[in-house]
């Protein structure tokens, strides 16, 4: 739960984007294969980038020392 705020603003800006890129894809390519395929490759890109970077960040390596 330490990071959930940190993956929910990933996740909303990661939506809009989605969004935005939707409305200008539907306008500019209507009834083409990129509204068809460019936007499920589209979400499946933006789906990846958030398993990147949602990533808790790496524990920094303690000494044996207490």
């Amino acid at each position: 739960m330490r990071y959930a705020a940190r993956r929910f603003r990933l996740a909303i800006v990661l939506g809009g984007v989605y969004v935005l890129c939707s409305a200008i894809a539907r306008i500019a390519f209507s009834d083409t294969f990129v509204t068809d395929w460019g936007l499920p490759a589209l979400a499946l890109a933006l789906v990846v980038l958030f398993l990147i970077f949602g990533q808790n960040p790496a524990e920094p390596i303690r000494s044996g020392r207490s």
